[in-house]
Formats: C-alpha cells, sequence, structure tokens
C-alpha cells in the first residue's frame, strides 16, 4: 500500500514539471505604471487584441495614448511604486481599502501599496492616465457601457470611458455628465 502512495505522488510530481501549469495571471495596477516610452510590447500582442486577452495572458492594457504599445509587459513592483510616487504625492493619495491592509489584499482590489508611506495611505489608488476628470470615479459606480472583451478603440467610439487598471470592476463605462452627477435608477453618483 505504501508502495502505491508514493508511486502515486512520484507520478503527480513528474507531471506537474513536464505539463506545468499557466502561471500568468492578470498584473496588479501599479506594475501597469510607467512612461509610455518605457513600454515593452507583449509577446502575442496583435492590433485587435482586447483588454480582457491581454491581461489573462499576464500583460498590461492600456489604450489612451495612440501610437505606443496598448499591450505591454508589466513593470517590476520597486518601478511600478516610484512611478506612483513621482505622479501621486503622499498627501494627494486617495486611500483604498483600510488602515493595516496587507499588500496582497491591497493589490488583489486593484491598488498600489507603498510600505514606506509615512502620514499617507499605504493603500491608494493608482494614477487615472485619463486626462478627462468626468472618467474619475470609484469601480463600484462604474456603468457599464459595453461588454466583455470590448477593446479601448471600441469604447472609446461609443463616448464611454476606458481604464483596465482595476481589474475586479468595469472597464469600459460611462462618464459623469458635465454637472459631476449620473443618475442610475433611484441612485446618483457624484464625483469627489
Amino acid at each position: 500500500m505504501e508502495y502505491k502512495t508514493c508511486l502515486v505522488l512520484a507520478i503527480a510530481l513528474c507531471f506537474g514539471f513536464v505539463c506545468p501549469q499557466k502561471d500568468s495571471h492578470p498584473p496588479y495596477a501599479c506594475q501597469c505604471l510607467m512612461e509610455t516610452s518605457e513600454r515593452e510590447e507583449c509577446e502575442f500582442s496583435s492590433e485587435n487584441i482586447t483588454a480582457e486577452q491581454c491581461t489573462e495572458n499576464g500583460c498590461c492594457f492600456d489604450a489612451s495614448v495612440p501610437d505606443v504599445p496598448w499591450c505591454f509587459k508589466p513593470s517590476g513592483e520597486r518601478a511600478s511604486v516610484t512611478y506612483a510616487r513621482k505622479m501621486i504625492p503622499s498627501q494627494e493619495r486617495k486611500e483604498c481599502g483600510y488602515q493595516g491592509i496587507t499588500r496582497k489584499r491591497c493589490k488583489r482590489i486593484g491598488c498600489c501599496f507603498d510600505p514606506k508611506a509615512s502620514g499617507a495611505p499605504t493603500c491608494f489608488h493608482p494614477p487615472v492616465n485619463d486626462a478627462s476628470q468626468h472618467c474619475i470615479m470609484e469601480g463600484s459606480a462604474r456603468l457599464e457601457c459595453g461588454y466583455p472583451g470590448i477593446t479601448a478603440e471600441e469604447c472609446q467610439a461609443k463616448g464611454c470611458c476606458f481604464n483596465s487598471y482595476d481589474i475586479n470592476t468595469r472597464w469600459c463605462f460611462h462618464p459623469l455628465s458635465d454637472t459631476g452627477k449620473y443618475p442610475t435608477m433611484g441612485a446618483t453618483f457624484t464625483s469627489n
């Protein structure tokens, strides 16, 4: 009996080495922060790739800047936090999560984690790459404007906002109106 258990275990381990599991996972928001000139296109990227296809393969997707790779390799964690520090001064960081949140949980909800933040949130929302203030809102306030797998070009052609930094919410969504309010089914969301 003991021999069979060892044999099954050995086969399972060998199978794991011969047929490794897909280890790519969507990058977290801050890994996608970098100068557009530093973007390195993912090897499988194509002209018509969707944000969903790109991030499923472990790459970043941002179609807000023309003539640069939209599906690109994520940066290392140190580089991305350094870039986030440069883009958002500590006093302007918007808290994401709660006091004492772990790095893992912060990353999972699509935010940046800076353990060296003194007097500022350690877990904070990434900077928005969209120049339009009408597209800045909490993920929970986003109203769907497309369909799963919509490309940034298709979304923006509909007059909607596209932001793929937070993988846990809608990427193509309606902008706030010019008054800063967007009414929907009995609720009103306001911009901050």
